[in-house]
C-alpha cells in the first residue's frame, strides 16, 4: 500500500474481505469501496510525509510528463511546457518517446534535457503548470492520449519486460553474487522462464479474471470469498496501470501472481476454510 499509491484501488476490496472473511457481499463491498479508498489515501499521506518525513517526488507529475510526451509523439504537437529549440522539438516528436517508461524524459539519452528544463531551469515540475498542460493536452488531443496509453498497456501486459536485477550496484559489469551457486541456479531458471507466459503481466491478469469469474458463484463460502477478494483486487490493481503506469517492469504486476495462485488453490480445495 505504501509502496504503490495506486494500490488504493485494490486495497478496499481486501479490507472488506478481512472484515468479513466468511462471505463476499457485493453490495457491502461497493458501499465501502470509496470511503475506504479515501481513508487509505489520507493515511498514506500522513505516513509518507508525516511519520516518515518522505520528500515529495511528485509521482502524479511524473505521470503527467509521460502523458505529455506520449501526446506530443502521437499528435505531432509539442505539449510539454517550455521554450524548446527546433532540434529539441524534433526530438520530442520523434526520438524521445518510449512506451516502456517515462525515464527517457528524466535521465535517458538523448532527451534528459526535458526534465533538466522542467525541474531545474524552469522549475515548473511539481507545480500547476504541469497539471494544466496535461489537462489542456488531453482535451486537445484525446485520441493521441488514448494511443499513448494503449501503447504503454500493450507493452506492460503483452511484451517482455524487465524482471530481475542481477548486477552489482557498484559495478554493473559484474553479477551481484558471482560465486553463489544458488544465485546462479536461480538465474538459470529465470532465464529459461522469462520468454514464457509466466513472465507476461497480461497472462497473470487473465488468470485473475478467470479465478474471479469462477469464484463468483462461491462468494458465499470462505474459499470463494477469499478467491474473489484477492483475484478481484489484483485485477483492479494491475488494470489501474493502463491509466496510471509510467513504467512497464514486470514487478508492477507481482500481486497478480500470488493472487491467481492462492485464489485458484482456494477454489480447488475440497473444503471451505
Amino acid at each position: 500500500m505504501l509502496l504503490r499509491p495506486n494500490a488504493v484501488f485494490a486495497a478496499p476490496v481486501l479490507i472488506t474481505y478481512a472484515l468479513w472473511p466468511g462471505r463476499f457481499a457485493l453490495k457491502r463491498a461497493v458501499l465501502l469501496y470509496i470511503p475506504t479508498g479515501v481513508a487509505l489515501f489520507v493515511v498514506m499521506q500522513l505516513v509518507y510525509y508525516g511519520a516518515l518525513g518522505a520528500a515529495r517526488e511528485h509521482p502524479v507529475q511524473s505521470l503527467a510528463v509521460f502523458d505529455l510526451g506520449g501526446i506530443t509523439h502521437f499528435s505531432g504537437d509539442v505539449r510539454l511546457p517550455g521554450d524548446w529549440t527546433a532540434e529539441e522539438r524534433r526530438r520530442l516528436v520523434g526520438d524521445c518517446y518510449d512506451p516502456y517508461l517515462w525515464d527517457a524524459y528524466w535521465y535517458g539519452r538523448p532527451c534528459a534535457f526535458v526534465m533538466e528544463r522542467l525541474e531545474r531551469r524552469d522549475a515548473v515540475f511539481g507545480t500547476d503548470v504541469i497539471t494544466t498542460a496535461w489537462r489542456d493536452a488531453v482535451l486537445a488531443h484525446p485520441l493521441a492520449w488514448l494511443a499513448h496509453r494503449a501503447a504503454f498497456t500493450t507493452q506492460f501486459l503483452l511484451r517482455a519486460n524487465f524482471t530481475l536485477w542481477v548486477f552489482d550496484l557498484d559495478d554493473k559489469t559484474r553479477l551481484a553474487l558471482p560465486d553463489n551457486p544458488a544465485f546462479a541456479a536461480m538465474l538459470a531458471v529465470h532465464d529459461r522462464l522469462k520468454p514464457t507466459l509466466l513472465f507476461r503481466a497480461g497472462a497473470w491478469l487473465f488468470a485473475c479474471v478467470l479465478v474471479a469469474a469462477f469464484a463468483w458463484r462461491r462468494r458465499d463460502t470462505a474459499a470463494g470469498a477469499y478467491a474473489l477478494a484477492v483475484s478481484g483486487s489484483a485485477v483492479l490493481y494491475v488494470a489501474s496501470f493502463a491509466v496510471l503506469g509510467v513504467a512497464a517492469d514486470f514487478r508492477y504486476a507481482w500481486w497478480a501472481v500470488p493472487a491467481a495462485l492462492t485464489g485458484g488453490a482456494a477454489l480447488l480445495a475440497r473444503r471451505d476454510a
